[in-house]
């Protein structure tokens, strides 16, 4: 090479190290303001569970942090993610090889557990630091911790009604199944226990999911389905664990969709139109006729197998005034002749 071609190399190398020696320099600075600053260490596991007392019917949960840096450590606000809990702090500002205690108070379900997160501000690049508190309610094992809720079974046509439920329990996992038995307050309703499966197992406790399913037989027209499904220890049969409630509505061979009508008017709308739906179970061979009303004007809007669809013209002669209008309609069902449809308006 040359001597000018070396020149002219060296010249190159020099002009492109400008650039790498100042991002390297801006690197090392801000690598040792961090390692300068503060910096959270953890005496006590970051995660806890803890069972309530068994007086106090609450849980305490203590956490303590050491500032291993070398600047003071800012603290600020506890949140944290249930209003059934609560955070404080000892010490805002902590020193370098000092510690700060967090405690957090909270209310667990009477059975079961809950998750809880805390948050803790601090003047660390991350911002914040997250804790997990996990509560434990006092109630010995085994108890009921979650099930499906209220036994639905909706709006029924038909001379029977099934549905599903299922109930999640707490167990001890070394000893046998929990002897738990279903049994409905409702007559002519019966429990069958279906299939069993783990949803959950610790070390503590082990959590099988039990299905049912619900039969309700002789439904009467216009019965509304009203009771509970108790759910009893095995071993003593006596007070109930759990009440569920039962609910459901009964359809008659012949109603309306919706049962009654609302409408709000004013001055400047005195004419309301309202539609409504007159339905039967399929197989009846029904004439379905709106009564004439001089305060209604009802006209025939689609046909179906099973359903007429109406719409309904009121003229409200005083819209300041509340009224209610019955409107109704006839058939040749033996034991329902008239569908009745309540009809509210309300001025304003």
């Amino acid at each position: 090479m040359s001597p000018l071609n070396r020149a002219c190399l060296l010249a190159e190398l020099l002009v492109g190290a400008a650039p790498v020696g100042l991002f390297l320099g801006s690197w090392l600075r801000d690598h040792l303001r961090e390692e300068q600053g503060a910096r959270v260490e953890w005496l006590t596991p970051r995660e806890q569970r803890i069972v309530a007392d068994s007086q106090t019917k609450q849980v305490i949960a203590t956490y303590r942090l050491l500032n291993a840096g070398v600047g003071n450590l800012v603290l600020g606000e506890v949140t944290t993610t249930c209003g059934c809990s609560v955070g404080s702090i000892d010490r805002r500002i902590v020193e370098p090889r000092q510690t700060a205690t967090i405690v957090v108070e909270g209310d667990p379900p009477d059975a079961g557990s809950r998750d809880v997160w805390i948050d803790v501000k601090t003047n660390e690049k991350a911002g914040k630091q997250t804790l997990k508190l996990t509560m434990v309610g006092s109630t010995p094992l085994p108890y009921v911790g979650h099930y499906s809720g209220t036994i639905q079974f909706g709006a029924v046509e038909g001379d029977s009604a099934t549905t599903s439920f299922f109930i999640d329990t707490h167990e001890r996992g070394d000893s046998s199944p929990w002897a738990i038995k279903a049994q409905p307050s409702c007559a002519y309703m019966v429990v069958r226990e279906g299939g069993v499966e783990e949803v959950e197992r610790t070390e503590a406790y082990v959590v099988p999911r039990r299905h049912f399913t619900a039969l309700h037989t002789r439904l009467q027209s216009l019965m509304k389905i009203d009771c509970t499904v108790d759910l009893l220890d095995g071993s003593s049969l006596q007070a109930p664990v759990l009440h569920i409630p039962v609910r459901g509505t009964v359809r008659p061979d012949v109603y309306a969709i919706p049962t009654a009508l609302h409408a709000n008017v004013d001055s400047s709308t005195a004419t309301i139109s309202l539609d409504i739906s007159i339905q039967w179970k399929p197989g009846l061979d029904l004439e379905i006729t709106p009564q004439e009303n001089p305060l209604v004007a009802c006209e025939l809007r689609a046909t179906t197998p099973s359903r007429l669809d109406f719409r309904l013209t009121i003229h409200a002669e005083n819209p300041r005034d509340a009224s209610e209008i019955k409107f109704l309609f006839l058939t040749n069902h033996p034991a329902l002749p008239v569908v009745e449809v309540p009809i509210t308006i309300v001025g304003s």
